[in-house]
């Protein structure tokens, strides 16, 4: 954050500022008003609750089935069927890199991320660091 201050031109520091303390007072607000059983649930992060067991589940299904096609995945939408026929698992990858990994594969990965990274040295290059930001 100091780094993303410290880089905005002075005339934009202002709305930086402003917005770091809108999404901080949302954020508190959002902590006090979420109910006990999900509060907990954020602040006790436990990686033997079913709920992650699950997730973690997943992510393996996923990437033992993207092994099965690497370099051009099985793809668009396929991503529950795959998993299910490949792994006898139903479930999702719960994760976008996982999901592109499985239809697309290594090659749709690597396109994939190559445009993260055009979309983040342009902003970036370009000091619009309030998207930069947002992007981020």
């Amino acid at each position: 954050m100091i780094l993303f201050y410290k880089k905005c031109e002075k005339k934009h520091r202002k709305y930086f500022l402003i917005t770091i303390t809108i999404f901080g007072i949302l954020i508190i607000l959002v902590l006090f008003l979420l109910p006990s059983d999900v509060y907990n649930r954020l602040v006790n992060l436990n990686l033997n609750d079913s709920s992650n067991q699950t997730r973690l589940t997943n992510w393996t299904a996923a990437l033992h089935a993207s092994l099965k096609s690497p370099l051009f995945g099985f793809g668009g939408a396929n991503t529950i069927y795959v998993i299910m026929i490949t792994e006898n698992w139903y479930g999702d990858a719960h994760n976008t890199f996982l999901t592109i990994l499985i239809n697309l594969g290594l090659i749709g990965l690597i396109c994939f991320l190559i445009i993260l990274f055009v979309i983040y040295n342009k902003l970036r290059t370009n000091k619009q660091i309030f998207l930069l930001f947002v992007f981020l």
